[in-house]
Parts: C-alpha cells; sequence; structure tokens
C-alpha cells in the first residue's frame, strides 16, 4: 500500500509529515517545492488525490484494474488465434480441404487429430523434462524419446 492510500485522516496526516520532514533535506528540496506547491497549496487540492476522501472511503487502484483487463483481452484474443490455427489445421491436414458430409468419417478424423496432437504434446513435455533434467542433474545422460 502507498504512503498517499491511506484511508483515515490522522494516518494519511502522519504519513504526509514524515514525507515533508524529507524535503527539508538538501537533496530533495526542489522535488519538495514542487509537490507542496503542485498538491499541497490548499485543503481542496488534496481532497482532490487523497485516499481518505473518496466515496465510500474505497481506494481503486485503476491500474491494477486495466492490468488485468489487457490480460484477459490479451488471453482471449490469443485463445481465438489458437483456435483459428487448430481448425486451419484440421481443415488442411485431417479434412484435406475438402468439405465432409458424414458425421462417423469425421468423428474418426478427430479421434485422430486428438491422438496426433496428445503424441506431440508428450513429445513437447519429454524434450522440456530431458532439459530441466539436464539442467538440475547434469550427471543424468538417459534421456530417451519412448
Amino acid at each position: 500500500m502507498s504512503h498517499f492510500s491511506q484511508t483515515t485522516v490522522e494516518s494519511f496526516h502522519s504519513r504526509l509529515s514524515v514525507l515533508q520532514s524529507l524535503f527539508d533535506k538538501e537533496e530533495f528540496k526542489e522535488f519538495g517545492a514542487y509537490f507542496r506547491s503542485t498538491y499541497l497549496q490548499t485543503s481542496e487540492r488534496i481532497d482532490q488525490w487523497a485516499a481518505f476522501v473518496r466515496i465510500c472511503r474505497t481506494v481503486v487502484n485503476t491500474n491494477m484494474f486495466l492490468e488485468s483487463w489487457h490480460r484477459f483481452v490479451e488471453m482471449f484474443i490469443f485463445t481465438v488465434l489458437y483456435l483459428c490455427v487448430v481448425f486451419r489445421t484440421l481443415k488442411m491436414k485431417y479434412l484435406n480441404r475438402r468439405m465432409n458430409k458424414r458425421l462417423d468419417e469425421l468423428i474418426a478424423i478427430l479421434f485422430q487429430a486428438v491422438k496426433d496432437i496428445e503424441h506431440q504434446m508428450l513429445i513437447q513435455v519429454h524434450v522440456h523434462m530431458c532439459n530441466y533434467s539436464k539442467f538440475a542433474y547434469p550427471a543424468a545422460t538417459d534421456c530417451m524419446l519412448f
């Protein structure tokens, strides 16, 4: 929690007095003058940015909200793109670019695709495990594929 997200007047002013005592030091005088003239000039100005005066005493960190929303949108886009690649692979590799009208053939093709994808994932996991074991245990040399 930052120094200025205090929800009580007393805690805010105690933290503010500590900060202002730092502004008296030589290396912070210039910044202190800026901070005082910009953010501490009147009590109305303090009320505009201090958390203890906000409605319902809630502290909303909009940056964290935006970051979580960005991650959500990013994952959604990634998922859509991944599904597009999967469907394109199914259409190109397994259906040979033709329209399939028989449900039993389509189900058989989908089962084969799932087996192939599972096999590729097992290979990737095994390669990852081999790389990790070589890093973690340099003497381990018995990493063979299946």
